[in-house]
């Protein structure tokens, strides 16, 4: 069978007090990664979007989210994409409106976070390595945030 040429994940942004949630995934030899990302992951064959998101969320937070709009469509290459067989990346980022749920998030009683995960908590992207690097400059969703859906592609 032929290799996807594209993976897609989804991603969750948690917002609270101008801090984002995010994770930081342990390398190869459990130390932490030299960056944050939002949290989320690679649907699975035949998974919708916000299932996906569902699923990934409570696989690394152990939290269920309540899922608002979706804010970001990113289309990019990755090192990662390629270790999956798909040199090309395309990502779904939803606003998390239930962010106050996430400040004591326990990995060890997560499925991902005991062999996955690092850290995770609120963060200020602007003192940390986060990816989406776009997050540093773009403004923070708030409650109710109707923003249109913002494009990005690093092809």
């Amino acid at each position: 069978m032929d290799q996807p040429y594209r993976r897609i994940t989804v991603r969750g942004l948690a917002v609270l007090d101008g801090r984002v949630l995010a994770v930081q995934h342990a390398t190869a030899d459990g130390s932490p990664a030299p960056y944050w990302a939002l949290p989320g992951g690679g649907l699975d064959a035949g998974e919708r979007l916000e299932q996906g998101l569902v699923r990934e969320l409570i696989e690394e937070t152990g939290i269920t989210p309540r899922l608002g709009n979706l804010l970001y469509i990113q289309q990019f290459s990755s090192p990662r994409g390629r270790q999956h067989g798909a040199p090309e990346q395309l990502e779904f980022i939803y606003h998390i409106t239930n962010a106050q749920d996430y400040l004591h998030v326990d990995l060890s009683t997560t499925t991902h976070g005991q062999h996955e995960l690092s850290r995770c908590e609120f963060i200020d992207p602007h003192t940390h390595t986060l990816l989406p690097d776009f997050l540093r400059t773009d403004p923070l969703p708030t409650a109710g945030s109707t923003a249109p859906v913002r494009v990005i592609s690093y092809l």
